[in-house]
């Protein structure tokens, strides 16, 4: 018997819930975790992230913390984490295919996550273009099967003891076939990782690779934007290797959204040129755009303000309100920076009391914080 902590730092509580399948043919049970900044009436959207295989607690918990601390530190966008469950009695035909069994009902799987799960994320909670798949040994297997069905509607998948050998079924081949000798439309990451469970087929995947890098030169077809690397880890259990690989692989994933974040938060003078600039790169590289961290903005506007910059402070603290709607003490920051430029702040203090009485963003206690902020502010005039 394990016991899990479910408190996060960037995200709220998961929902679960049960899916009915018209292509499986029987209910899955999903757990949807959405981040604090989302709320059902903002227009904003978010990265999906897919984690299969969540009746394993130890492994989908420790996957979700991983996720809330590297939002939390500004490492990835928050995104919509989902979790699906799969029962034991059916797990195995889940993530078989009919090629090689015809028993098998791998391909009513890939249609209810395409056609069925994926549409309603979207419809109803605001998942943007974005896709990263998260599976684990038969659904390591499965995940990079998908990625090289659909490589156009995946954006990144992390395989965790994967095989890629099944009867009529080479990921290896497909691999090189689909995904290294095809262009694409986006940037496609994929990290893969073993311990002791299949060494032979991370070694025939890694020659393959190395094969083709050294014929680099010579495949001009080459696909540049297909991200792909594996890490062997000798000794570890098959368990194991979810805790060991799940950070490193979504950094990799987000570094270059890091990247341009960082140049944003360079401490040289902002422009809103730049922002756009720099979330055009992002927009360029991943195939969709995702902002940059919410907690960044307003520390830059808080640079600013620190330096006597107010009416910079100001055009930041503006924009990040536009692009985080629901973060209504912005709207007091905005007022204690017109304030000291002695122009009239009314408007922001009422703009920050209507929008903190419709946010979801805020805990009650934390709202109840931020009115008495405003209340010493109002004192102090």
């Amino acid at each position: 018997m394990y016991a899990f902590g479910q408190t996060f730092q960037r995200y709220k509580a998961p929902k679960d819930t049960l899916f009915s399948s018209k292509y499986l043919k029987y209910d899955k049970e999903i757990s949807i975790t959405l981040p604090r900044e989302y709320q059902q009436n903002l227009p904003n959207t978010f990265p999906l992230i897919v984690v299969f295989d969540s009746q394993n607690k130890m492994s989908y918990n420790y996957i979700l913390q991983t996720i809330d601390y590297l939002t939390s530190n500004e490492q990835m966008p928050a995104s919509i984490v989902v979790g699906i469950k799969s029962a034991q009695n059916k797990r195995y035909r889940e993530t078989l295919l009919k090629i090689s069994d015809t028993t098998a009902f791998g391909e009513e799987n890939e249609q209810f996550i395409f056609d069925e799960l994926m549409p309603f994320l979207k419809l109803n909670y605001k998942t943007n273009e974005f896709k990263t798949l998260i599976g684990h040994s038969r659904y390591g297997f499965f995940t990079t099967y998908l990625m090289t069905k659909r490589p156009n509607e995946i954006n990144a998948v992390v395989a965790l003891s994967p095989f890629f050998d099944q009867k009529n079924v080479n990921l290896v081949d497909s691999v090189k076939n689909n995904l290294i000798n095809k262009k694409l439309p986006q940037q496609l990451y994929y990290r893969f990782c073993v311990g002791n469970d299949f060494p032979n087929d991370f070694k025939a995947m890694q020659s393959m690779l190395q094969s083709e890098n050294n014929n680099l030169n010579l495949n001009k077809n080459y696909n540049k934007k297909f991200s792909i690397k594996g890490d062997n880890f000798p000794q570890a259990q098959h368990t194991a290797t979810p805790g060991i690989m799940i950070g490193q692989a979504l950094y990799e994933i987000f570094e270059f959204w890091k990247e341009q974040q960082n140049k944003y938060a360079s401490k040289q003078k902002k422009t809103l040129e730049s922002f756009d600039a720099l979330n055009l790169n992002v927009e360029q590289h991943y195939g969709t755009s995702f902002p940059f961290g919410m907690s960044v903005m307003n520390s830059e506007g808080w640079y600013f303000f620190n330096e006597k910059k107010y009416e910079k402070a100001i055009e930041i603290w503006k924009l990040t309100s536009e692009i985080y709607p629901n973060f209504s003490e912005i709207h007091l920051q905005i007022a204690k920076a017109q304030k000291i430029l002695k122009i009239t702040f009314e408007k922001s203090l009422k703009d920050f009391e209507l929008n903190l009485s419709k946010s979801t963003f805020y805990t009650i206690v934390e709202k109840q914080e931020l009115l008495l902020e405003l209340e010493e502010f109002r004192k102090s005039k």
